[in-house]
């Protein structure tokens, strides 16, 4: 923000990790906002969140995106339901927050305690931002979940 001081953080709002909810409190804002010149970017916390967003933009006409006068929407933890956003072009960045990946690396670290074998005290998962440019390298980590 201090590189871009032109913008301001307008509202931070609680979604609760309901999509339901993080659309009406976006539908809210979008309203309120959209007379001064409108909002230019939302983060979801959640891509489900991300999509509530993305939802009430929708609704209320307001394209999503990176293009002019689009409303920049950006998630977190590369879910099924973020990919096919990031596909539309609708859904600008993600993260690599996945539980398939921190389930892996929890059972790989708790089958090696078990085993006896030396574990760090504290395993980290890398975690990796990714855009437009370049989400489609994702696509197994977080579209294609087992059912």
């Amino acid at each position: 923000m201090k590189a871009h001081p032109e913008y301001k953080i307008v509202a931070t709002e609680d979604g609760n990790w309901d999509q339901v909810k993080s659309s009406q409190i976006a539908t809210q804002l979008l309203t309120k906002y959209r007379s001064q010149g409108g909002v230019q970017g939302a983060y979801g916390m959640a891509d489900y969140q991300a999509a509530g967003i993305i939802q009430a933009a929708d609704q209320l006409g307001i394209p999503t995106g990176a293009k002019a006068n689009s409303l920049v929407v950006t998630g977190s933890n590369c879910t099924p339901t973020g990919m096919p956003l990031m596909q539309q072009g609708k859904l600008w960045g993600n993260a690599t927050q996945s539980p398939i990946e921190e389930s892996d690396t929890a059972l790989k670290t708790l089958g090696d305690f078990f085993a006896k074998k030396t574990v760090p005290h504290t395993v980290t998962v890398k975690e990796e931002r990714f855009t437009q440019a370049n989400f489609q390298n994702f696509n197994k980590l977080c579209a294609d979940w087992p059912t």
